[in-house]
């Protein structure tokens, strides 16, 4: 209800998020996250978090272009630099 009521906080907009992504529901997650970066694209936590999403839900690609902005914009960012490999990883073939 929260979130509803506040789009614009990026707090509350996050925290739900993570709750839908907990309750596997990625998709809906991913659309929260989206909304959110539309208003804070700075926010570095939901940018690494749509693109844990996005690599969870084989979407490589945009995964890999969003950890690699997070490293970028925070270089000490560890979670970021190691998903940024894994992904990159998961999408050699066989």
């Amino acid at each position: 209800e929260a979130a509803r009521a506040l789009p614009g906080e990026a707090n509350i907009q996050f925290n739900l998020a993570a709750a839908l992504q907990r309750h596997n529901e990625p998709e809906e997650a991913i659309e929260v996250l989206r909304s959110m970066l539309e208003i804070r694209p700075d926010h570095v936590p939901a940018m690494h978090m749509l693109g844990y999403t996005l690599a969870s839900e084989g979407q490589y690609d945009e995964a890999i272009g969003l950890f690699a902005r997070v490293v970028q914009l925070q270089p000490g960012y560890v979670s970021a630099r190691l998903d940024l490999g894994r992904t990159g990883i998961s999408r050699i073939p066989g």
